[in-house]
């Protein structure tokens, strides 16, 4: 979902609009929900992502929000 949000946000920045979004999601992984990773928006490794994308919405595991 958090990915999701983030397409959103960036298509939303992109045509210079700013409706009123709120985006309600479930893990179905026990663990990702016992440890709030992806709620965070922390990550240890990820791939796949652009740097642009991993600086702005993530913080890497272990650092400051």
């Amino acid at each position: 979902m958090y990915s999701i949000a983030i397409l959103l946000k960036e298509a939303c920045i992109r045509l210079s609009i700013a409706p009123k979004l709120q985006i309600f999601g479930m893990d179905v992984d026990d663990r990702a929900i016992a440890i709030a990773i992806a709620r965070a928006a922390r990550h240890r490794n990820v791939s796949g992502i652009t740097v642009e994308r991993l600086e702005r919405w993530f913080v890497q595991d272990g650092e400051e929000h």
